[in-house]
């Protein structure tokens, strides 16, 4: 156990440890109701992160380096359309004591 209260784990047939998992959504939908209003990381242990939206032309039209800091669907204050989006989520925990990063790439359907 870290620190942080994150237990890490080494089972007999691996000599790697259990790291922290990221889980994000695969759409949201941003319509005010409470419900996946915002694309945001949940860890199942504190970790340092970097989250990166990009438009269909590479752009990127989000950025934060907040764990509570999710994407809301919009680009300078304007909501951007209906569509799939690519994003990069980056985030590094330290199991006992020794930095471990994972750089998880994927895509997001925002449905309006």
């Amino acid at each position: 156990t870290d620190v942080n209260g994150c237990t890490f784990t080494f089972p007999e047939e691996e000599i790697r440890e259990k790291f922290p998992t990221v889980y994000l959504p695969n759409a949201i939908s941003p319509n005010g109701d409470g419900k996946n209003d915002t694309f945001v990381a949940v860890y199942d242990c504190s970790a340092d992160i970097q989250m990166k939206i990009f438009s269909k032309w590479g752009e990127v039209i989000f950025y934060s380096n907040d764990l509570t800091k999710g994407w809301d669907g919009t680009h300078r204050g304007k909501e951007v359309p209906e569509g799939t989006y690519a994003y990069v989520v980056s985030y590094t925990a330290s199991p006992n004591g020794r930095p471990f990063t994972e750089v998880v790439r994927g895509t997001v359907r925002l449905f309006r």
